[in-house]
Order: structure tokens, then sequence, then C-alpha cells
């Protein structure tokens, strides 16, 4: 217990020496996970914790590999997750004062990657994308009556976006008549640069689980060299396209080797809290502060917070871990200036 206490007040130290942000607010977000059932205030209100200014609500959709067809809105999934439950996730997200991202994420059934998801003849593609667009139009109507902030029109659906792009332009321009706020698209670390519609779009998204460190447990340190660097290209890219990058998703695992490939959900099976708290302190030492940079949302919070993360869990949440004391410190000292 001492090397933890001891640990955590390191951190927050590291934090605290963080350089102060550019005058324009950063989005200080977090991945709420979806209610089984009707949002209720109190568990949204748990995200104060951690001073953040943004919710990100996700609207899952599901699709089997070889199906085009997108299913969602469906009473087989979580309340929270269907048209009705988003609106009263954002409505009550918002009357505490958070600002609101929406953002549909699709499902593959079997667990194949989303950024794979194609086909081979045009009836499927013509499948794929007329109920796509109806999944996405359903949820632009419910942030532009619910007022929230930002609409993600795609995650990591990478092969979809290169491989159609005269449909996304004609999404973005549907999104554009029935909703007046942000828009952007979540790419997938490796896919950016070839998404052909960025100019159309607010931000340039990405889903930032970039390979840290090769090392199982790299320092604070080591962790700001390594995305100091990493950052530098996607500067380049925001001054190409004038938008700002929005790390549309975010987050370590407290596992050894958690920053080997942040991306891996599974790998690794002992807990190092180090691993967490140093990912975050050096993530954001190093890219909070750039110019170029908008903020990102954290992966994840979940909305029963007595009972998830804590020691021993190797996961993604900070709920009940030091690493939530790191996240804490640094919001809360960057939106202090």
């Amino acid at each position: 217990m001492k090397w933890v206490l001891l640990f955590t007040l390191v951190a927050h130290l590291a934090v605290g020496q963080a350089p102060h942000q550019t005058k324009l607010k950063k989005i200080h977000g977090i991945s709420f996970v979806a209610s089984r059932d009707v949002p209720h205030s109190d568990t949204i209100k748990s995200v104060e914790v951690t001073h953040a200014n943004w919710l990100c609500m996700m609207p899952f959709g599901f699709a089997r590999p070889n199906d085009p067809k997108v299913h969602f809105n469906s009473t087989r999934q979580w309340y929270g997750e269907t048209v009705e439950g988003i609106a009263k996730g954002t409505r009550k997200a918002r009357e505490l004062g958070y600002s609101v991202a929406i953002k549909p994420q699709l499902w593959l059934l079997g667990g194949q990657f989303t950024g794979d998801w194609a086909f081979s003849n045009e009836a499927d593609w013509k499948v794929a994308e007329d109920s796509y667009r109806d999944y996405i139009l359903a949820f632009a109507e419910v942030a532009q009556r619910e007022g929230a902030e930002m609409l993600i029109i795609g995650t990591e659906l990478d092969s979809f976006a290169t491989a159609r792009p005269e449909f996304w332009f004609g999404l973005i321009k549907d999104a554009r008549a029935l909703y007046s706020g942000q828009l952007t698209y979540a790419a997938n670390r490796d896919a950016y640069a070839g998404i052909p519609y960025w100019e159309e779009l607010d931000y340039i998204g990405i889903d930032a689980y970039f390979p840290v460190s090769n090392i199982e447990t790299p320092t604070a340190e080591e962790v700001r060299v390594s995305r100091e660097e990493q950052y530098r290209p996607l500067h380049r890219f925001s001054r190409v396209h004038n938008l700002k990058i929005l790390f549309t998703e975010y987050g370590y695992r407290s596992v050894v080797g958690g920053l080997v490939k942040p991306w891996d959900s599974h790998s690794g099976e002992d807990y190092d809290i180090a691993t967490q708290c140093n990912g975050y302190i050096g993530l954001y030492n190093a890219v909070w502060q750039q110019d170029s940079f908008a903020g990102g949302f954290l992966w994840k919070w979940f909305d029963r917070p007595e009972s998830v993360g804590g020691h021993g869990h190797t996961g993604y949440t900070p709920q009940n871990k030091p690493s939530l004391e790191v996240i804490r410190d640094y919001f809360g000292n960057a939106q202090s200036h």
C-alpha cells in the first residue's frame, strides 16, 4: 500500500508541472458507457470527480461480419444505447453542465475489426450504405433536438471510408442538413491519412491507441518523449488541413505491457497501475498543450462507479484506481488557467 500512495504523490507532482494550456479550453472528455436501463443524473454525475468538461455518449449499432445491414435501436440492446436512451442521457448530461458528443459505433458480431467491414458487390454496398445512413441520421436528429455539441459520424470504418468516398461526402451533407453542431469522424490510428473528407468536417478525429513503448513499464518521461515524437506528423497533418486534432478515443490499461499495444484489450494478465498512470502523465505533458490539439475522450467510464475498476482490474477504466487522481489533477489544473 505504501508504494501505491508514494507513486500517486509522485504522479500528482508530475502532472502539476505540466505546461499551461493554450487559451482555448481543451476538450477534457470521458467516454461514458451507456446504461443498461434508464440513465440517471446521479450515475452521470459520478464523472464530476474527473473534472471532465465533455461526455461522449456511444449508441452501438450491430452487424454480422458478412451481413451488410446495420441494426440499431433494438429492444435487445441496452436501453441507454437506443435513440430514446441516448436522448435522455444527453439531456441529463447537459443539465449537469457537460458538453456532449454523440458517437455511434458499429460492433461486428464475432469480433471482426470494423476497419475491415467491406463488400464485394454493389447490392451489398447499397444495403450497407442505406442502413448506415439511417443509423447516423437517427442520432443526428437526437443531437440536434437535445443540443449535443458534437456528432461523430463513424468509428474506425476505414475500409468503408476509403472504398466509398461519395457515400461519405453525401452522408456529411445529409447530417449537416439535420444537425447544426460540430461533425467529425473517428479514424483508426494508422488510417487517418487516407480519409478523403476531412475538409468537410470540424476536427481530424483519431482513435489514438498508438504504440508507445516496448518497455513493460516505461516511466512517465519515457512516455512523454515517445508521444512528442508521435505527435509531430499529426501536427503537420493538422496544419495541412487547417483543422485541430481530436483524440476521439485514447486510453491505457492498468496491465504490465499495456503501452506496447494500447489497442489490445485482451493481452496481459498482471495488474500494473504504474503503466496506466505513467501513460496518462506522459501523454498529457506531451500532447495536451499543443496548439494544434483540441483534446480528447478518455476510454472509458461505467455508470456503476461503486462496482467497477479498483485494485487488480486490468482494463481501461481509471475508476477506483490511482490513475483517477492523475486525470483529476491534470483536468482540474488545466481548467483553472
